[in-house]
């Protein structure tokens, strides 16, 4: 993947009942996460949910898990007037560097209006969109007017740690 980030529109069919089920996971099992303000917050998926089954499936075929191995999926919700997250990678730039297959990180928009912070420019997301980053990035979670919900997920390569939010 040379490009730092790669968008797949129109990727997979969101149901409305895989936003509804997953939005009653952040509200059973949701935790707020490293943000300016206490209106970000994730949920733990398990791997067997059928909508990161279905996820999974769609970055084989792209191509993306032939070395990478999918972990750590998670519901993101940002409430209405959710501030931007501080600029981050999501792995060390100074470890990945030199590596021919870098770590990758995963954005699934669930609705229309997702974005993506980068220094260079916002990306924006329709439902069902996939965003797919180097972890060596400099990105940031995105400020929101209006809530948003989106899946998380890391593609790892072997003996690279990543830093835990």
């Amino acid at each position: 993947m040379r490009n730092f980030v790669k968008i797949k529109r129109g990727a997979l069919t969101v149901r409305e009942s895989d936003v509804t089920r997953l939005r009653r996971t952040l509200k059973r099992a949701g935790r707020l996460i490293f943000n300016p303000d206490a209106k970000r917050s994730q949920a733990a998926l398990q791997r067997t949910d059928s909508l990161i089954v279905r996820l999974e499936a769609i970055l084989s075929k792209m191509k993306l898990l032939h070395s990478r191995t999918m972990s750590n999926p998670v519901v993101l919700h940002s409430s209405a007037m959710c501030e931007q997250q501080q600029w981050h990678y999501d792995y060390n730039p100074d470890v990945t560097r030199t590596l021919r297959v870098k770590p990758l990180g995963v954005i699934l928009a669930l609705q229309d209006g997702t974005k993506f912070e980068t220094l260079t420019r916002t990306h924006e997301l329709s439902r069902g969109d996939i965003l797919v980053f180097r972890g060596d990035v400099l990105h940031a979670g995105a400020a929101y007017e209006k809530e948003n919900t989106r899946v998380h997920t890391y593609l790892d390569v072997p003996n690279v740690k990543r830093a835990r939010n």
